[in-house]
């Protein structure tokens, strides 16, 4: 690999390297194939037939890097994240469920259904959204997700009874072992949450 300099910058160019006569130690019957100085760094570079050395030959140029594809969800999933920056949660909200509506089968999919808890106020109408939007029910993991969300409203609306039987479920049957101890985990978070809340916790038993 060669790296050239250009204006502060490195160009870098890969060539192909052809060795010849490439032992340059000791040979028993003429003694040193090269002078020492001169083993690492043959003084031949250019291709001479029969002479100690190697040439160099550009095989490779990678050209000008080709962006990426841009697909119409990730132009939707960044315009909602700029509205989400910018303060602007109702375009944020817009432009995350036209992801969710427009392309159920994109990787933005299920940032989106995320991003939501974010930018919606209303979180009674959310829990309706995540209940009931068909492409949040198309698979096992994107129906997970959704129900998970749909707990987590619960837990910022302080309906903490509801929240503990969700992950109390999830414990009785877990879906993989890893998801009984997220749920172990929840579960005393939203314990933690009702102690701060004076008299949430006194007559409930988990």
């Amino acid at each position: 690999m060669v790296f050239l300099k250009l204006n502060e910058g490195y160009l870098s160019s890969y060539y192909n390297r052809v060795f010849r006569t490439n032992y340059w130690g000791y040979s028993n019957t003429s003694g040193a194939s090269l002078p020492p100085t001169n083993r690492l760094y043959p003084s031949i570079i250019d291709h001479i037939p029969g002479q100690t050395g190697y040439m160099l030959s550009r095989v490779w140029n990678p050209g000008t890097p080709r962006s990426s594809e841009i697909t119409q969800a990730q132009i939707l999933y960044q315009e909602g994240i700029s509205a989400k920056e910018s303060n602007n949660y109702q375009i944020a909200e817009e432009k995350f469920k036209d992801v969710i509506t427009e392309y159920p089968e994109s990787e933005f999919i299920q940032s989106s259904a995320r991003q939501l808890i974010e930018v919606c106020n209303d979180k009674e109408e959310l829990k309706d959204y995540y209940l009931n939007e068909d492409n949040l029910h198309s698979n096992e993991i994107i129906s997970k997700l959704a129900d998970y969300l749909y707990n987590y409203c619960d837990l910022e609306l302080g309906n903490y009874e509801n929240v503990i039987s969700f992950f109390e479920n999830v414990i009785s049957n877990p879906p993989s072992v890893i998801d009984s101890i997220y749920a172990y985990i929840d579960a005393g978070y939203t314990y933690l949450l009702m102690d701060e809340q004076e008299g949430k916790r006194l007559n409930y038993v988990g």
